[in-house]
């Protein structure tokens, strides 16, 4: 089954939609409570689908989506093959559903693995970031900014 659209409202990019039960990502839960609070109004993807989508509860960019496994992992290096087939599978309809509501420029996708690589949140999770010309002065090199001072490199 098809994901609904994504709505376009602020709101919406704040992790709350509003026809929907919020389905932020508390970090103050335990994991078991995080992926029931997670998959609460998940009603859009395949009751069986091994992942879900949510919206990001501290979006940095309209649209900032998150591809979430059902299953308790703390990291997609733990994920099964089905499971990395269903991500990846909703990461393509969340572009493709972002690409019309919104009409980005470019996207980031990726996850954080490890405390040392910035994870906060350790249930696994894929970051879809849609990405918009001007939004930062010097966008070359990317999610290479992820190490501070290393980012930046001759691009020509």
């Amino acid at each position: 089954m098809a994901s609904p659209p994504v709505p376009t409202t602020p709101s919406t990019f704040s992790g709350v939609e509003p026809d929907r039960p919020q389905r932020t990502l508390r970090r103050s839960v335990t994991p078991a409570c995080q992926n029931q609070q997670l998959n609460a109004g998940n009603d859009a993807e395949r009751p069986r689908s091994p992942a879900r989508r949510n919206i990001e509860a501290n979006p940095v960019s309209p649209g900032h989506s998150l591809v979430i496994p059902v299953r308790e992992i703390t990291t997609w290096f733990d994920a099964t093959l089905e499971e990395w087939e269903s991500a990846l599978r909703i990461v393509a309809a969340v572009k493709e559903q972002l690409d019309e509501a919104l009409a980005p420029d470019g996207y980031n996708v990726g996850f954080n693995a490890g405390q040392a690589a910035g994870q906060t949140v350790f249930h696994a999770h894929i970051h879809v970031i849609p990405r918009f010309a001007g939004d930062v002065e010097n966008p070359v090199g990317g999610v290479r900014h992820a190490v501070v001072g290393r980012g930046h490199y001759d691009a020509g």
